[in-house]
């Protein structure tokens, strides 16, 4: 497993698919935006700074921003 931390609160975690957590723009809160490619987005809240899911690219990316438990499949 890889594990690798865009700033902020932005994480992609990586062992044969790819997950985001909480992307950020970067430019909002100063700090460069991450350059990431991922299966799985997850927000875990809706503010500028956890929720740009749209800066985060790969094809049909799933986006989960409400809680509870989900599988990949599914999500």
């Amino acid at each position: 497993m890889k594990i690798r931390w865009h700033g902020h609160a932005c994480f992609e975690i990586s062992d044969g698919k790819t997950i985001v957590t909480d992307p950020h723009d970067g430019k909002s809160i100063g700090i460069a935006p991450p350059v990431v490619k991922a299966d799985i987005v997850l927000v875990s809240h809706d503010h500028f700074d956890h929720n740009c899911a749209r800066i985060v690219k790969g094809e049909n990316i799933k986006v989960v921003n409400t809680s509870g438990s989900k599988k990949s499949g599914d999500a």
